[in-house]
């Protein structure tokens, strides 16, 4: 049996791999782990990457208006915002934040999102990947960066990947995943 080891966001885990690959993994938390509020989507908290926002640009041979799209029930079912931004044009950029697409307050924090795209003169898109709603910011600010693609009558959107900030007003952005700082750090 091999032995494992594993250190991430302050818990360490340690664990024994069989000759068959099962893996039996132990650890604990440490006390400055923030676990999500009872009552709300805690299933989502460790499996899916945080988003405070969405930016990105529209490489697709169309204009589309952006929404959020969420939900509580694992993607039983799915909630999309009334609110949506401007038409954004073929090349256009977008940086848009979740809170200014739920004005009633009621999309709960850790919730998951996708991002959506309604499709002038086409069909609605939305994201494959799933995040969850970093409401307050934790652990990060983080902004998945979505690139549309494709024709109007076969339209959709790509991840590419997860840029973050510690806070707001920083000019520092790190992509999530990547341990990549830029501009760089010195």
């Amino acid at each position: 049996m091999s032995k494992i080891r594993v250190e991430n966001l302050g818990a360490v885990v340690q664990g024994k791999a069989t000759k068959t690959g099962n893996v039996h993994i132990q650890g604990k938390m440490p006390e400055t782990f923030i676990l999500p509020p009872p009552g709300t989507v805690g299933e989502s908290w460790g499996w899916y990457d945080p988003a405070f926002g969405f930016m990105g640009q529209n490489l697709g041979g169309y204009d589309c208006h952006l929404k959020i799209r969420w939900s509580t029930d694992d993607g039983a079912t799915w909630h999309t915002t009334n609110a949506e931004t401007e038409a954004i044009p073929f090349g256009g950029t977008y940086k848009i934040y979740i809170k200014d697409f739920d004005p009633g307050n009621v999309i709960p924090d850790h919730a998951e999102i996708q991002l959506k795209a309604r499709v002038v003169g086409g069909d609605d898109t939305w994201t494959e990947d799933i995040w969850y709603y970093a409401k307050d910011g934790d652990p990060m600010f983080c902004f998945p960066y979505c690139l549309m693609h494709g024709p109007t009558w076969n339209a959709y959107i790509e991840f590419f990947n997860n840029q973050c900030q510690y806070s707001l007003d920083s000019g520092y952005w790190y992509i999530w995943g990547v341990d990549v700082w830029y501009p760089p750090r010195d």
